[in-house]
This record gives C-alpha cells, structure tokens and sequence, in this order.
C-alpha cells in the first residue's frame, strides 16, 4: 500500500469519524425540537397562556381548560400540558385543533392511563415523557397516521405492543429511555432491523425486572433470541431454556448470560446433538442415556457450572460401573445431586437404588476367581521363558570364561 492510499484511508476514516458525530448532535437537536419546554409550562402563574410569539404555543400548567376549545380566536400549533394532578388523561381535545402538529404532555406522574384512544388527527410529534404510564394498548395511538415522532420515555411502561410501532407507517423516530421494561419475548420486535432503526435510544434503554434490572434491553433481549434458537431438540422432544441471570464480567468489559437448559423427565436415551454455547445448568434428571458420552463434550466446555444426573435408573454393572463412577467422582464439583445417582431398581439385585460413587466394584464385577484365564496363563509362560533364557545365557558366559568350552549351540552352528 503506496503513501497516497494510506492518506486516502485515513481521510476516510475521519469522515466517518465525523458523521457519526454529527449523527448524534442530530439526535440532540431533534430531541429538543421535540420535547416541550417544560419549564416555562411549570412557571405558568394561570392555568393557560397563549404564546403566539412562539410559534403559536399553548401552554397548560396542571390541565386543559375547556373554555380554550370554543374559542375562535386560539389555532395553537403546539400545545404543551404539565403538572396534571389525575390519574388518567383524555386526549378527545385535540379533534378541536386541526392545525396542531406537536402536543406535548409531561411532568405529571399521576398520569397512568388515557381514558381513552387519540382520536383521527394529522398530529405529528407527540411528547409523553414523565409521566407515570404503566400500560399502553395496542389501539391508542391508531388514529394518529401522521405520527413521525413518539416520545415516551421516563414512564413506568413495562411492555410495548408491536402493534404500535409496526402499524404507524409515518413514524421515523420513538424514544423508549427510563422505563421498567419486562425484556420478555413481548419487546423481541426491538432486535427487527426494519422496527428497531426507528428506537433512537435504544442503546439507553434497559431492563426493570430483577434479575435483568439495569440491564441493557438490547443485550437481554438478544440472549434471549439466541438462547430460543439454540435451545435443544432431541426428536419430537424440546428442553426447557431459561435466561436466569445475566452479570458482568469481572471486568465489567462484557456481559455473561447464566442460563439453564432442563432436558429432564423427556425420556431421553442418547444425549441432545448440540446445546447452547453459553450454558451454565443443564438438567438431565429423569432419563435413561448412557453419559460416558458426555466426556467429550465436558472437555471441550469450560463453561459448564452444575449438571445433574439424580433419578435416572443407571445399569449397574460390570461393564459400565466402573467406567461411569470414576466419571461422576471426576466431576464432583459440577454434579449437584451426586447422591440421587443410584443404580435402577431391582428386587434380585443387591446394588438396588445404591448411591453409584459409594458402589464398591467388588460388588458389581464378583469376587476375583481363584482359576487363571488362558492370557494369565500366557503371561506367566512368557514370564518363565524369559527368566529361563536369561538364566541360561549367564550360564554359558560363565562356562566361557572357567573352561573355555563354547556353549553347545554355537558348536553345531556351521
């Protein structure tokens, strides 16, 4: 690479440096285009005031008076209502103000709920941020078609329907930041690049329930995907996968999901062909498979945390004990029910329903036979001629050196 490309790169590299900065400053500005001033509502001595100097602007401060929607003479283009001291709010109002295209309605944590849908308006931007919402329903903002900014963070939302973000064709921008989300599969939509482009704070949202708490939304949420994903399939028979808990990292660089996958009670007789990469518990109670398969697969995952093998009815004996016992003592420290590993049942069996590391081999291999089997017997054979041959050998040397005489079969060799 000449000099000329390596400057070429490098000019590059800070355009895109550059973009990606004027990217967020974007974000701020339309941010604060959108959002209400909330501060001159607050200070509001009376309930409304007019500001036709700015933009037409009418601010409320602690509710809407009525006598503004027989007026003539008020065409507000933006409305902006604070300090709402109820629990629910109507937004019928806004039918009676067809030029409006931005409302804003914020800093009133009472508020928990419309009593009912917005009505048909060619609304643009909608600020409802600090208030105390809990639930949305997939119909509330149905007739607002032109919707191209929706602000709903700083509430209490812990689900948000699809449906709502999907079916407003106009809307480019949602703001979702500081609320209690579930992260359950009802917020999947988030990870769906044509929906999820629109969050432009998706990377600040994060979790509310508690083993989640604090998460980021997006990071949660994509474990779950891919733990869905890879969650194992032994024939017609699916296991159990959970996201317990994620936790940082030690050094808090990365996040590290703990997961369970239950396979148990499925009446499995061969181990699941592949299970999730980040899996920390796996449950295999109550099944039938041999595990001096598993071996392989313990030695190729450090990540494995606990395992557990109880209430399986494991065959004892002499073929498979011996290898199997020293398997679940080799693992001790990973298997969590090492004591409800017993051999099955069996009322002509002395072993029945023994705890399998407490299993003397003695009783599942016999006692030793006092007979020697023919390779014993081979053995001790080859043992004896080896001592003979050695034996003789010294013999001849000795014989060389005391008489003279050769032994016997170097004399016949021609």
């Amino acid at each position: 690479m000449n000099s000329f490309q390596l400057v070429f790169f490098q000019v590059l590299k800070s355009m895109k440096t550059f973009l990606v900065h004027l990217f967020f400053i974007w974000i701020l500005i339309i941010q604060a285009l959108h959002l209400g001033n909330s501060g001159s509502c607050n200070s509001l001595s009376k309930r409304c005031e007019m500001r036709t100097d700015k933009l037409d602007k009418l601010l409320c401060n602690g509710g809407f008076q009525k006598n503004y929607l027989n007026s003539t003479s008020v065409h507000p283009r933006i409305i902006v209502i604070c300090q709402v001291t109820s629990s629910s709010f109507d937004p019928a109002f806004i039918s009676n103000f067809p030029q409006l295209y931005r409302l804003s309605l914020i800093n009133s944590p009472n508020i928990s709920k419309f009593t009912q849908p917005f009505p048909n308006h060619r609304l643009q931007v909608l600020n409802l941020t600090r208030l105390g919402l809990v639930h949305l329903h997939h119909n509330t903002f149905e007739g607002l078609k032109h919707l191209r900014i929706l602000d709903l963070s700083h509430n209490k939302l812990k689900q948000l329907d699809r449906h709502i973000v999907e079916h407003l064709s106009e809307l480019q921008q949602i703001f979702l930041r500081s609320n209690n989300w579930d992260c359950d599969s009802h917020l999947k939509w988030v990870l769906n690049p044509l929906l999820g482009k629109k969050l432009m704070d998706a990377n600040h949202m994060t979790c509310g329930v508690l083993k989640y708490k604090g998460k980021p939304v997006l990071a949660v949420m994509s474990f779950i995907k891919n733990l869905r994903n890879e969650c194992p399939k032994v024939d017609s028979k699916s296991c159990n996968c959970s996201l317990d808990l994620i936790v940082w990292s030690p050094n808090k660089d990365y996040l590290v999901p703990v997961t369970t996958v239950n396979c148990s009670r499925l009446d499995l007789d061969h181990f699941p062909a592949s299970i999730p990469s980040n899996i920390t518990t796996l449950l295999l109670t109550g099944n039938k498979f041999p595990t001096f398969a598993l071996e392989n697969g313990f030695r190729k995952n450090g990540q494995i945390g606990k395992i557990y093998f109880g209430n399986n009815p494991w065959i004892c004996d002499c073929t498979f004990t011996p290898s199997f016992k020293d398997f679940i003592i080799k693992y001790t420290d990973l298997i969590e029910d090492i004591d409800d590993i017993r051999c099955a049942f069996s009322e002509d069996d002395d072993n029945s329903l023994k705890v399998i590391s407490e299993l003397k081999l003695s009783s599942v291999c016999g006692v030793p036979s006092s007979f020697l089997s023919p390779l014993d017997c081979l053995n001790v054979l080859l043992i004896c001629l080896i001592i003979f041959v050695i034996l003789k050998l010294l013999y001849d040397y000795w014989l060389y050196k005391s008489s003279g005489k050769l032994p016997w079969i170097i004399t016949k060799i021609p």
